[in-house]
């Protein structure tokens, strides 16, 4: 085990990658949604520690990726690197912890989405100390007073280090997240005010109760298994955290307020409630993920009389067999279409997610999904090209099939919105679904 030498407070660079803010889904709404590296920096910083946020812009450019990390380093001046990853941006981090063991020889800790999912990958690298197998606002704390006390950390709960590969540690889950320290809204501003052009983005929930074959979601339900996943915030937390940053910080929250969650409308007496108390305390502009088949006539009314403008669908695709066979969506493409006319007659604008060159999935399949499009003229479409995840059922079926290896995902460089295919199948040739990735983003313009 790695022996680091600290006295006193530990200072830690907390890096994100994310889009960068001139891709379209950031332009629209000037705000970043990866936040989890603002909650722990808020809960390092109540524990007496230093944070420091960097969010570095998706890239293909082992410079740019470089030169951002140098920046940030010296700029900070950490004891500990601590990266939050998704398996479409492995390979910055493979880039980046060289450059730092290189030039800086810094630990570097790793959590997220694919650091729960495949630790083994992570520690793989040379450089990563520990993998964060769970939420890490408990976990990085703990570390740190660990650190600065110079005691021993290789047991701290919720860690996987380096020398421990194959154990399974227990992962951290918070449990009640109305107790959450609010996101590290200083540091943000220190380096992003920019890009708070129109609002803020809260979380009222964590986890996500469906059951999407490409998503990590399920996955995650496996390492909490017998725990309470998916955790709502009551609306009077979630209100409080909402008026006190558009108290604090009117100049920036002023325009528009985002939600973070994956589906912002399991519970319809929690949005009914929401809608309620944000009207009357609130009030602002606001958007959200909407899950179509828990949408009613009657919570599309209550979103819109509280000042819903914007909701983000996950509609994927307009192929019935791609919905229901192999991404397991719940409606049809029939059903989804007038779900959104809800929306849509309340004066909410449809911004679509839609994914394409999935496994089975034809040519003739993609052009319904394009001639959906068309007819529904969302006000915006947000495209990627299937990019296969470990853990996930369709991801794992990519790898068993021969149509995608581990080694290929984890290496191949990925610019935002997965706008280039990595899967080699026998029915549909890669330039065929980047042509299509091309005519579905056109409809933007």
């Amino acid at each position: 085990m790695e022996k680091i030498n600290l006295q006193g407070p530990v200072n830690f660079l907390l890096v994100s990658f994310v889009i960068d803010t001139s891709w379209q889904e950031n332009a629209r709404h000037g705000y970043i949604r990866r936040m989890g590296v603002a909650y722990l920096a808020s809960h390092l910083k109540k524990a007496g520690h230093n944070a420091y946020i960097c969010y570095c812009p998706y890239t293909d450019d082992q410079f740019t990726l470089t030169a951002v990390i140098s920046r940030h380093i010296e700029k900070a001046n950490p004891d500990v690197i601590g990266f939050s990853i998704t398996t479409d941006n492995f390979w910055m981090l493979q880039t980046a912890v060289k450059h730092i063991s290189k030039s800086y020889g810094l630990p570097v800790i790793v959590g997220g989405p694919h650091a729960i999912v495949d630790p083994e990958s992570v520690l793989a690298i040379d450089g990563v100390l520990g993998v964060c197998t769970g939420e890490g606002e408990q976990p990085i704390v703990s570390l740190a007073n660990a650190l600065s006390e110079a005691r021993p950390y290789s047991s701290i709960e919720g860690f996987l280090f380096r020398g421990r590969q194959g154990e399974k540690p227990v992962p951290h889950l918070w449990e009640d997240i109305d107790t959450l320290a609010y996101p590290d809204m200083e540091s943000y501003l220190t380096n992003y005010a920019g890009i708070l052009r129109n609002g803020w983005v809260f979380q009222s929930q964590r986890g996500c109760p469906n059951h999407c074959s490409f998503c990590s979601e399920e996955y995650f339900r496996k390492v909490f298994h017998g725990r309470h996943y998916i955790r709502h915030r009551t609306v009077e937390s979630l209100i409080d955290e909402i008026a006190f940053t558009t108290r604090n910080y009117p100049s920036k929250i002023s325009r528009f307020v985002g939600f973070s969650n994956p589906t912002f409308n399991i519970s319809r007496m929690w949005v009914q409630r929401f809608c309620e108390q944000y009207s009357s305390r609130i009030n602002l502009p606001f958007g959200c993920d909407i899950e179509l088949s828990n949408l009613s006539e009657d919570m599309a009314d209550s979103l819109a009389a509280a000042n819903c403008k914007v909701a983000w669908v996950g509609f994927e695709s307009g192929s019935d067999f791609i919905r229901k066979d192999v991404l397991n969506k719940k409606l049809t493409v029939r059903q989804a279409v007038e779900k959104l006319e809800i929306l849509r007659s309340r004066g909410i604008g449809i911004e679509l997610y839609v994914i394409m060159g999935l496994p089975y999935e034809t040519e003739g399949m993609i052009k319904e999904t394009l001639e959906v499009l068309r007819g529904i003229s969302p006000d915006a479409v947000i495209p990627s090209i299937y990019l296969p995840f470990p853990g996930t059922r369709l991801g794992e079926l990519c790898f068993k099939e021969g149509w995608a290896d581990r080694t290929d995902v984890h290496n191949a460089t990925h610019i935002p919105g997965y706008s280039h295919s990595t899967l080699k199948y026998p029915h549909i040739d890669p330039a065929k679904i980047q042509y299509y990735y091309d005519e579905i983003s056109r409809l933007n313009r």
